[in-house]
């Protein structure tokens, strides 16, 4: 399943193995916590934070089997998220979004700002 380059070896990471494990048993119900979850995503939400934590404990195991991030899934707390999710894609892609998106009007905290003219 995941493999370091070269590697034969098919067998699933133990982090990866304990991270399967620790979605069912560490992060609670969310009727545990008070009964109701936010109608706004990670806002008051008390599971926000275990979520967090685990996600990053995942992230740092994976780290010798991945290269990059999954851009579909935005980790605000990631450092270098630029180089992360585009690669050395970066600076071209600034320029496209400077072309079709200037205002910058399709934004979020972690897209592709619009380069500088």
């Amino acid at each position: 399943m995941f493999r370091r380059s070269g590697e034969r070896s098919g067998r699933v990471p133990a982090a990866v193995q304990h991270s399967r494990t620790a979605t069912r048993s560490s992060i609670p119900n969310p009727a545990s916590a008070g009964g109701k979850r936010s109608d706004q995503p990670g806002i008051c939400d008390p599971l926000t934070p275990q979520a967090q934590a685990w996600i990053a404990e995942l992230s740092q195991a994976l780290r010798p089997y991945v290269d990059g991030a999954y851009v579909n899934v935005p980790n605000i707390g990631m450092q270098d998220w630029e180089t992360a999710y585009w690669g050395s894609n970066f600076s071209r892609l600034r320029r496209i979004k400077a072309h079709y998106d200037p205002h910058n009007v399709f934004q979020y905290d972690q897209s592709i700002p619009p380069a500088s003219r």
